[in-house]
């Protein structure tokens, strides 16, 4: 089971990584903050994960950070709410261990999971919200190689919506990444809009192993 303790002991020793990927992947608008994306990345680290599968791109802040943070393979899924698809799979097209699909996550995360049942998965949900994230985890609870959730936007009604868990680490309640909110000083300074957020949006990440 992690600790708390493990975790900011791998936040010290990675802080260097972080720095860099911080440095060269840019904000994009209304996306993860780089300390909620690099908690979901270390607990995935700690637990040996092999693959991720996401579900909701937007813009790709996450799933960027994702593919610059690990070799592994990474899967995304996004149905095109906000009509960026083309633009930003064109944009992440360099990245070689992404595989990126237009479509229901209800429908393409289960048979991505199916397809890497062998495989140790991160589930990282950043669409859709609220009680819809809920319900897609809740739909694959049953496979067994999944070793966790991440969930982007847990705070207010969507934090109600998507509920609590047992073993579980969030963003906004872990003392150690106070002394790492510096990395998110950029976020503030692509989008001045996002000072409305104290610490970000806020990230869950559920521990199933």
């Amino acid at each position: 089971m992690i600790t708390n303790k493990q975790l900011e002991t791998y936040w010290k020793e990675n802080e260097d990584k972080f720095k860099d990927i911080r440095n060269s992947v840019p904000y994009q608008a209304r996306g993860i903050w780089y300390t909620e994306a690099f908690l979901f990345c270390s607990i995935c680290d700690i637990l040996g994960v092999e693959a991720i599968i996401e579900s909701g791109m937007a813009y790709g802040c996450s799933t960027e950070i994702f593919a610059n943070y690990f070799d592994f393979n990474i899967m995304v899924v996004d149905n095109d709410q906000y009509g960026v698809f083309n633009k930003t799979s064109e944009r992440l097209e360099k990245y070689k261990n992404l595989h990126i699909f237009n479509g229901d996550s209800y429908e393409l995360v289960p048979a991505g999971i199916e397809k890497n049942i062998d495989t140790k998965l991160g589930i990282f949900i950043d669409g859709p919200k609220g009680s819809g994230a809920r319900k897609l985890r809740d739909d694959i609870l049953k496979f067994n190689n999944i070793s966790c959730f991440g969930f982007h936007d847990y705070s207010g009604q969507n934090r109600n919506s998507i509920g609590e868990f047992d073993n579980s680490f969030i963003t906004h309640e872990l003392q150690f990444i106070d002394n790492f909110r510096y990395l998110d000083e950029k976020v503030i300074e692509t989008e001045p809009g996002q000072a409305q957020h104290k610490n970000g949006p806020g990230v869950c990440v559920e521990v199933r192993i």
